[in-house]
């Protein structure tokens, strides 16, 4: 009897070493299955933004949905898949993927930034807002006058005047600080006149563009906004000569459209 109680024993022993040994097998191989799926889905991923990258769209959202398939939970694949949707014009999915990218990385900063320009796109200015604040305010951000760009065009139709001058300028400012100016700038610039103007501080709106002018010269929006300050300053003639420029400078841009109204109406 006591034999037997001993292999018994043994035999228990035996069968929990092998479940054991059978259970570490199974999860071994689990993990290798899902490495493999993120290889392979990141390869897929890759020629997705290669795609991207050469503007191809629609080749792009097919490889990076074929990706999403293999394996969806990748921040940087919902990214790729909100930019790709983004740049068909199909805002819904993309602020979804952009949300999804900020749900496995909170701290995926694109992902938040371009949730942020999807909402500019789709007039949610609240949402947008909402998404970039919290950015402005990220320390180690690295491109903090984008966001604020953004928060005061998002401000300004919202009717904010005073908030969107604020960030208006809080972006002007860091180009002061040694950044050099770039088209950024530029936006920067404008938004600053055009809160001024909305304010009803015409000539302190006319001194920004016309500094801005200086710097460049060959800039077609900063003439259409010089055309609409003086058109509100009652000066017709430094409009329609605004006007002109825009014209000349781009005929073929929406601005030039925009000019060539604005004239037909001066006369």
């Amino acid at each position: 009897m006591q034999r037997l109680f001993s292999w018994a024993r043994a035999r228990g022993r035996f069968v929990r070493l092998w479940a054991f040994l059978a259970v570490g097998l199974l999860i071994a191989g689990c993990a290798t299955n899902m490495t493999q799926e993120r290889e392979r889905s990141a390869a897929l991923r890759n020629i997705g933004q290669a795609y991207l990258m050469q503007r191809d769209f629609t080749a792009a959202l097919s490889k990076l949905l074929e990706a999403e398939v293999v394996y969806a939970d990748d921040p940087i694949l919902q990214n790729y898949l909100g930019l790709a949707y983004r740049a068909k014009a199909r805002f819904a999915e993309a602020a979804d993927h952009f949300s999804q990218a900020m749900a496995l990385d909170p701290d995926y900063a694109p992902a938040r930034n371009n949730l942020g320009e999807t909402y500019l796109a789709m007039a949610r200015w609240d949402d947008a807002i909402a998404v970039f604040e919290p950015l402005s305010e990220a320390l180690l951000y690295a491109t903090p006058h984008f966001v604020d760009i953004n928060l005061g065009w998002a401000y300004f139709n919202r009717n904010d005047i005073p908030a969107a001058l604020r960030h208006y300028q809080k972006a002007a400012d860091y180009y002061r600080q040694g950044t050099p100016k770039d088209v950024n700038y530029l936006k920067a610039q404008r938004g600053v006149a055009r809160c001024l103007a909305a304010q009803g501080r015409l000539e302190a709106a006319r001194q920004i563009i016309s500094d801005t002018i200086a710097l460049a010269p060959d800039f077609a929006p900063l003439f259409l906004d010089l055309g609409r300050i003086e058109f509100e300053r009652r000066d017709f003639l430094a409009s329609a000569e605004a006007y002109r420029k825009v014209i000349a400078l781009a005929p073929d841009s929406m601005e030039a459209r925009e000019a060539q109204i604005a004239l037909q109406q001066l006369h």
